[in-house]
């Protein structure tokens, strides 16, 4: 069915020289931040390896552990472990719909990249603090909402705008390093388990969230560093650019 579409869509012309896609930037002022400078391959480059190993990371161990966390360490039986799980998929598909309309007119992903770890990070300390039933089905909502609602994808596009010219290899670094944050989990996991108990599991994923949050915030003050951000808030820009 995607190849059928995909057969009529008109994709940009590949052949456009570097001069004439920085006109076109140009003509983009009021929408687009533009570089002021280029990007620092071992500063940029390098954190958004580690926060596609970080993003990917979170919500795996939060997916593969929240139903036996809840069971094991918060003494839910097996139906509210359930639902705990259930939250999870509900605040994923409510962060998808939210974080769609935000980052379409209101904020800038990067500021989304360094919120939802952030968000995440904290969820994970209370739950690992206070594994109460009532906690589970909260963190099982937040973490959804924050870990898988759609912070892998925003990395990815706010490396594209720091490496504008080499999409295509942006594209596979950074799924290279979310694919073995996916291949090593679960041996991590087992290891967690057996050698410290299932709780620790989400101590750790607190650890990572909170590195993941770390490196999003240089990024965020290497971004303003280096784009001019429009400042001028109309129909067809920013709303917050003001604030933001």
């Amino acid at each position: 069915m995607n190849a059928l579409i995909v057969l009529k869509i008109l994709f940009p012309n590949y052949k456009i020289t570097p001069e004439e896609k920085e006109k076109d930037l140009q003509t983009l002022e009021n929408q687009t931040p533009i570089l002021k400078q280029k990007a620092n391959f071992y500063i940029e480059s390098l954190c958004f390896i580690v926060i596609g190993f970080t993003s990917t990371a979170t919500f795996y161990l939060v997916s593969s552990c929240l139903k036996d966390f809840s069971q094991t360490v918060a003494g839910m039986d097996s139906s509210g472990a359930v639902q705990a799980f259930s939250l999870y998929g509900i605040g994923t598909l409510a962060s998808v719909f939210l974080t769609s309309i935000l980052v379409k007119s209101l904020v800038r992903p990067v500021y989304i990249v360094v919120l939802y770890p952030l968000l995440s990070t904290l969820m994970l300390i209370i739950l690992y603090s206070y594994p109460t039933p009532m906690m589970c089905i909260i963190a099982g909502f937040v973490l959804g909402f924050t870990a898988a609602g759609g912070v892998l994808q925003l990395a990815l596009t706010t490396m594209a705008e720091f490496f504008p010219s080499g999409k295509g290899k942006v594209l596979g670094i950074f799924f290279t390093s979310s694919s073995v944050a996916t291949a090593m989990i679960p041996f991590f996991i087992g290891w967690i388990s057996t050698n410290l108990g299932l709780r620790y599991v989400m101590l750790s994923d607190a650890i990572i969230a909170g590195l993941g949050t770390l490196l999003a915030v240089v990024v965020l003050i290497r971004y303003r560093k280096i784009f001019n951000i429009p400042k001028r808030a109309d129909k067809d820009n920013y709303s917050f650019n003001k604030i933001l």
